[in-house]
C-alpha cells in the first residue's frame, strides 16, 4: 500500500474545521469585570424603584406641589430604565467578548466611554441628594461601575487579548481539492480510445455457404494440380 505523507490531503477531501482558541486570562478577567458592571447597574435599578415612593413624597413636600413629586418620580424611573438597559448590554457584551467576537470588544470600548461620561455628569449634578441613603448608594455603585469598566477596557486592549481576537476571526471553509488531471495521452501506458461510438469490425472473409437441409454437403474444391507432360505410347 502506498504511504501517505504527513499533512497531505487526499483528492476530494476537505480540511477539518478549525477549533476556536481558548480565551487567555486577561479576556477571562475582563468578561467577569463586565459582568460585575452589569450587576452594579441592575442593583442601581432595584434601589431606584425601591426609593420611588420616598422620592415622590420628599419632593412633593419640599416644593409644596404634587407635580414636583411626580416629576421627580418620573425622572427616577427614567434613570432606572437606562441603568437596566446598560446592565443588559454589558452582560451581552461580556458573553460575546468571551467568545472571541472582536466587534463586541469594540462596542465595549464605546459603551465604557459613554458610561464614564454619564456617571461623571450625574455625580457632578448630585441628583436626588435629598434622599441620603439613595444618594450614597448611587455614588458607590457609580464608582464601582466606572472602576470595573475601565479595568475591563484596559485588559481587552492588552497584546494577549489582541492575539486572541485576531486568531478567533472566522475563516472561510476549506474547499474540496479536485482530482489531478492527466495529460492526453497518459505517459507510460496504452493510448486511450477517443470518445465516440465504437466501430464494428466484420469477419475477415465471408462465411461458407450452408446448403439447405436435405441436400448433400459438397466439399469445397481443393487446389488444382499443375498440368503434367503428355502421356506417350506404352
Amino acid at each position: 500500500m502506498a504511504a501517505t505523507m504527513p499533512g497531505a490531503t487526499m483528492p476530494g477531501a476537505t480540511m477539518p474545521a478549525a477549533t476556536r482558541p481558548r480565551s487567555p486570562v486577561v479576556v477571562f478577567l475582563a468578561c467577569y469585570l463586565l459582568a460585575g458592571v452589569a450587576t452594579a447597574r441592575v442593583t442601581a435599578t432595584i434601589i431606584a424603584f425601591y426609593a420611588l415612593p420616598q422620592t415622590s413624597r420628599y419632593y412633593a413636600d419640599s416644593n409644596g406641589d404634587q407635580a414636583a413629586g411626580q416629576l421627580a418620580s418620573a425622572g427616577l424611573v427614567l434613570l432606572a430604565l437606562v441603568s437596566l438597559l446598560a446592565g443588559v448590554l454589558y452582560l451581552a457584551l461580556a458573553v460575546l467578548a468571551g467568545q472571541g467576537r472582536n466587534a463586541a470588544r469594540i462596542l465595549v470600548w464605546v459603551l465604557v466611554g459613554l458610561t464614564v461620561l454619564v456617571e461623571a455628569i450625574s455625580s457632578a449634578v448630585g441628583g436626588y441628594a435629598g434622599i441620603s441613603w439613595y444618594h450614597r448608594m448611587s455614588l458607590i455603585l457609580a464608582a464601582t461601575t466606572v472602576a470595573f469598566a475601565i479595568a475591563a477596557t484596559i485588559l481587552l486592549a492588552l497584546p494577549a487579548a489582541h492575539r486572541f481576537y485576531r486568531s478567533a476571526r472566522p475563516r472561510p471553509p476549506a474547499r474540496p481539492v479536485p482530482p489531478p488531471r492527466y495529460p492526453w495521452p497518459p505517459s507510460g501506458g496504452y493510448p486511450m480510445r477517443p470518445p465516440g461510438p465504437v466501430p464494428t469490425v466484420g469477419p475477415a472473409w465471408p462465411p461458407p455457404a450452408v446448403p439447405p437441409p436435405g441436400l448433400p454437403r459438397v466439399p469445397p474444391p481443393g487446389p488444382v494440380p499443375p498440368p503434367g507432360p503428355p502421356a506417350g505410347p506404352h
